[in-house]
């Protein structure tokens, strides 16, 4: 159901939230739910396929980095034009197709107080299998006007006046006798209580990682970094946006009607002071959720940056919460995505990926399950398995060792995005490929390798002098018939293994009849004039020698690029001559400065010299934790 990828071409390695400024502009909310036929146009607007699911007609939704594609059933790419659809990437795509219903949410990159960050575009949803669509704008909060509050003699005492938090999210300025608002917060009701919410008047940081649907009570859940999690009804003329409050970090449960008077919805980072936690709380951060109906029970999975939470869905919309964390056997407490496997037992085993947290190691990325509800959990430490950098030179080489977890004498770590099982087979999309495991045997999983010619479509980088092997990056994957799919930051890789596809090992040298193809942008397709091209940007900075990859399209033969920081200071500067067999100008930057240290993240300013024109372009650098691919 959640087989998808945190958006990571925007989202930080930290998970840190600051507070928002309350003076910030709200953007404006406008409903629209005009619908009309499906509008679509040749080919991807990106090459970056970030997820895949099937529809009803067996045409194939395509999430990518740049808007909503389609693969019809004769292998013809298209994007969707449709102005329902929000602008930008889509880190969430969902589809249940016993109800028609597709959801897909909207991601772009906007300066907020001096800062490039990602901001939420709203999400929309189609009810007959992606022909027309419905919009929502991001979800956010806006502040009571207090001085609109009915009130006779507004100088008169508090007693005569209509101004109480729990009923507006005013109070009383005492020594001015003057209604003012209580800090940057609104009053929920929830259960039959009114609780108190951080206001979230932006979309800036805000942004819309997974969604879910509740068929039975038509809801969508939305799973919203800095803006916590949310549902509407889809089904309504006009859906409303509705504040689901969590447990905060201390709670290990949250009963509806009965949260603790001090209860706070509140994602800003805590502030800690002795034991006691002050500020905000990582559990309100969040990152997946699933929502399913089974064991005649509607449950609601939601995972953050403090462990996943369990819903009971009751009759009235109100849910009963059980908050679990490493402390109850998860390998991680930031849970980016969340993944059922039907095993044809009474409910499906739940699996959580999650990504190693920096202020909470050793917790690093891990993949955990549960077969009991969550009574009890199992973690799959194979990629948490860490190289140990003898030479720091932060490369895996033959000068370095590793902790084998698994006994397996393989370097096994790497960062999971995503889940997808066919029949009794597992696949895990990483940062280093795609991994397979077997439902009874999941603590050992085999790296898929490529052929050679895929490889070199996808720019496979190895270098065993050197004893460094990479693989390409895999987001997705995906089965339809006898062909299998696989989405990758260059395009998506499909193989038609008609006599293969239950052995995942796609290749098989027994099986050499295989046919594969893809859908890749050459360089000559994605080098305009005049634009300096900058390809991956974002450039995670990896472990490993990956490098960013400059061209431009000109008849000078060389050229100088320098490379500045977002205030302007030089960090490096190296010459660009290189040109490839599409006439292409063409260097790169392995993320260093000129001292062969590794920058911080960030927004870094790329300017390329060749003499008679001058080009400038923005790269965003995330700067991977060390030990960790």
């Amino acid at each position: 159901m959640t087989n998808k990828i945190i958006y990571i071409f925007f989202i930080c390695v930290s998970i840190s939230y600051g507070s928002y400024p309350i003076d910030y502009k709200i953007d404006s909310v406008n409903h629209n739910f005009e619908y009309r036929n499906r509008e679509l146009s040749d080919g991807l607007s990106s090459q970056s396929i970030v997820d895949l699911r099937i529809l009803n007609d067996q045409s194939i939704v395509i999430g990518t980095s740049g808007g909503l594609g389609l693969l019809d059933s004769d292998m013809n790419l298209y994007s969707y034009n449709d102005t329902e659809l929000p602008s930008g990437g889509n880190p969430a795509l969902e589809v249940y197709n016993n109800e028609n219903l597709v959801i897909v949410s909207g991601v772009e990159t906007v300066n907020f107080l001096n800062e490039d960050v990602s901001s939420g575009t709203g999400i929309s949803w189609s009810l007959d299998n992606g022909n027309t669509w419905s919009y929502m704008p991001q979800p956010q909060d806006q502040l009571p006007v207090c001085e609109e509050l009915t009130c006779e003699n507004p100088l008169n005492s508090p007693e005569e006046c209509d101004c109480s938090p729990a009923a507006s999210g005013c109070s009383w300025d005492v020594p001015s006798q003057t209604c003012s608002l209580v800090g940057n917060n609104i009053i929920i009701e929830w259960g039959g209580q009114s609780l108190s919410s951080l206001a979230i008047q932006t979309s800036a940081k805000n942004v819309t990682y997974d969604v879910s649907a509740d068929i039975i009570n038509k809801y969508i859940y939305t799973a919203n970094w800095a803006g916590m999690l949310r549902r509407f009804k889809y089904t309504d003329e006009n859906p409303v946006w509705e504040l689901v409050p969590l447990p905060m970090d201390n709670q290990s449960s949250a009963t509806c009607g009965s949260y603790p008077v001090n209860y706070v919805y509140n994602p800003v980072d805590p502030l800690i002071s002795g034991n006691l936690n002050y500020g905000g709380n990582h559990n309100h951060k969040v990152f997946s959720v699933y929502t399913e109906f089974y064991n005649e029970q509607m449950f609601i999975w939601a995972g953050t940056a403090d462990g996943v939470n369990k819903g009971i869905v009751g009759q009235d919309g109100c849910i009963d919460w059980i908050h679990y964390t490493t402390s109850d056997g998860l390998g991680g407490d930031w849970i980016i995505d969340i993944v059922p496997q039907y095993l044809g037992n009474e409910n499906p085993r739940i699996w959580l990926v999650s990504w190693d947290r920096e202020e909470t190691a050793p917790h690093p990325n891990s993949l955990t399950y549960t077969d009991d509800n969550g009574l009890s959990w199992v973690t799959v430490n194979q990629f948490s398995e860490e190289f140990i950098d003898l030479n720091n030179n932060d490369i895996y080489d033959q000068e370095d060792n590793f902790n084998d977890l698994n006994n397996n004498n393989n370097y096994d770590g790497a960062t999971p995005y995503s889940l997808y099982f066919t029949d009794d087979v597992l696949y895990a999309s990483t940062n280093r490929g795609l991994f397979y495991s077997f439902t009874n045997n999941v603590m050992d999983w085999q790296r898929l390798e490529f052929p050679s010619e895929i490889l070199n479509i996808l720019d496979y980088n190895q270098n065993p002098e050197q004893g460094i092997f990479t693989q390409t990056k895999v987001y997705t994957s995906l089965k339809k018939d006898q062909t299998f799919f696989i989405g990758t930051p260059k395009g998506l890789i499909w193989i038609n293994a008609e006599n293969n596809i239950n052995n995942p090992d796609l290749w098989n040298t027994e099986i050499s009849a295989n046919t594969w193809g893809s859908f890749v942008a050459s360089d000559q397709d994605i080098v305009n004039e005049n634009k300096l091209h900058i390809w991956p940007n974002p450039f995670f900075i990896e472990n490993v020698s990956t490098n960013v990859d400059f061209q431009f399209k000109t008849d000078s033969n060389s050229g100088k690029m320098k490379i500045y920081d977002f205030s302007m200071n030089l960090v490096d500067s190296f010459d660009c001559d290189k040109v490839n067999d599409y006439g292409n100008l063409e260097c790169s930057w392995n993320g260093r400065s000129k001292n062969g240290i590794k920058v911080a993240n960030g927004i870094y300013f790329c300017k390329l010299n060749t003499g008679h024109s001058e080009v400038w372009e923005k790269l965003m650098v995330i700067n991977a934790s060390k030990g960790h691919y």
